[in-house]
C-alpha cells in the first residue's frame, strides 16, 4: 500500500509540474516577445536608411544586427532554463501540501484518527496544521464520549 501511494505521489507531482510548466512557458513567451520586439524594433529604427548614407554603417548595421539576434538566442536559451526551474519550483512548493493532505485524509479514512497534518516549514502552513489538529482532537474526545 505504501508503494500505491508513492507512485501516486510522484503522479501527482509531475501534473503539477505540467500545470505549471504551462503557466511559465506563456508569461516568459509573452514577456520575451514584447522585450525582443522593442528591442530589434529600437534597433532598425536607428538604423533605417544607414545603407544609403555609407556601406561602413551598412556593414556594421548588419554585424550588430547579427549580434543582436545572438542575443536574443541566448536569452531564449536562458530563459527556457528559468522556465522549467520555476515551473519545477512552483509545482513542488504546492504539490507537497496538496500530497500531505491528502495522505492525512487518506489515513482518516481508513480509520486513524490520530492523524495529523505536517507541513514543511517554509510551507507557513502551521496554522492549518494547529486548526486541523484541534478539530481532530474535538473529534477524538467527542467520539470517546459517545
Amino acid at each position: 500500500m505504501s508503494q500505491k501511494r508513492s507512485l501516486r505521489n510522484v503522479r501527482l507531482t509531475k501534473d503539477f509540474h505540467y500545470r505549471y510548466l504551462g503557466l511559465w512557458v506563456m508569461i516568459t513567451v509573452a514577456l520575451m516577445l514584447a522585450s525582443n520586439t522593442v528591442l530589434f524594433l529600437w534597433i532598425h529604427e536607428h538604423f533605417l536608411g544607414v545603407d544609403n548614407i555609407v556601406s561602413d554603417l551598412h556593414t556594421t548595421y548588419i554585424e550588430l544586427k547579427n549580434w543582436v539576434l545572438f542575443g536574443l538566442l541566448v536569452e531564449s536559451i536562458a530563459f527556457a532554463i528559468g522556465i522549467v526551474a520555476l515551473a519545477k519550483l512552483t509545482a513542488h512548493r504546492i504539490a507537497g501540501p496538496y500530497i500531505q493532505l491528502q495522505k492525512t485524509f487518506d489515513a482518516i479514512r481508513d480509520g486513524k484518527l490520530d492523524a495529523r497534518l505536517h507541513f514543511r516549514e517554509y510551507d507557513n502552513l502551521d496554522h492549518v496544521a494547529k486548526s486541523f489538529a484541534d478539530m481532530m482532537d474535538a473529534l477524538s474526545k467527542s467520539k470517546r464520549d459517545v
